[in-house]
């Protein structure tokens, strides 16, 4: 069994066997890509590593997650297929969200810039419908719009490219390299479950899924291994319990 609102200092895979079966609402995680990207903190990004642990990451989401519910999991551009490929094995792929990374990436002589975020959106089985959240303003043109007999403010069919006012990172972080929108994980907290529901991320960061779960009324439960992002994400609210 779990404890609701924890936080726990330890290796995901280790620990996630506490998480009954079929007990969590809606996941929405940040692992390591695997890009080789040792700049970005002290785990093992190696991507042969990485490859290897994400058939497991990805079947004790599948476990853990109730039938219909939803997942989002961070993947990096460049390695998409990594993620991809045994993401449509266990779930029911549904789409790839695009957003806008708040920060430019690296400008070379051959490349085209990386500026977005890709997230794995998928469900396990068929998936539930969204609740109806404001969250995508309607464009001006189109709510002025003769044709539109039901003139909305927010708009209720959400489209895979997000609009740019809502970014997938921040850009003054509490102390992570890549820390997540806590805005933007609202969002999809909002859509993706109810009041009150458990929301998981098997790799808390400095916190943006909790904090976004606390403001949305949902309980939230999580893994970090990195004791400077456990002491980040479990001081950004006091009165949150923690748990090492």
């Amino acid at each position: 069994m779990i404890e609701p609102n924890t936080i726990v200092l330890a290796d995901c895979l280790e620990h996630s066997s506490n998480i009954p079966s079929e007990s969590v609402d809606l996941i929405i995680s940040d692992p390591p890509w695997g890009c080789n990207a040792y700049d970005k903190g002290d785990y093992n990004d190696d991507e042969e590593f990485i490859k290897e642990k994400i058939p497991l990451w990805l079947a004790e989401f599948e476990r853990i997650l109730k039938p219909t519910c939803h997942v989002y999991i961070y993947v990096p551009t460049k390695y998409i297929e990594n993620w991809l490929i045994p993401f449509r094995q266990i779930f029911k792929f549904n789409n790839i969200l695009t957003a806008i990374n708040m920060k430019r990436g690296k400008s070379r002589p051959n490349q085209f810039r990386n500026n977005s975020q890709m997230i794995l959106y998928g469900s396990k089985g068929r998936a539930r419908d969204f609740n109806k959240s404001d969250f995508i303003l309607t464009s001006d043109v189109w709510f002025k719009d003769k044709r539109n007999k039901n003139p909305q403010k927010y708009i209720y069919d959400y489209p895979c490219y997000l609009p740019s006012y809502i970014k997938a990172t921040v850009e003054e972080s509490v102390g992570h390299p890549d820390e997540k929108n806590a805005i933007l994980i609202k969002h999809l907290i909002e859509i993706s479950s109810n009041p009150g529901d458990m929301v998981v991320d098997f790799f808390m960061g400095s916190g943006p899924v909790k904090i976004a779960a606390i403001e949305t009324g949902r309980q939230f439960f999580g893994y970090e291994n990195n004791p400077e992002y456990f002491k980040m994400s479990t001081e950004r609210d006091c009165d949150v319990k923690q748990n090492t």
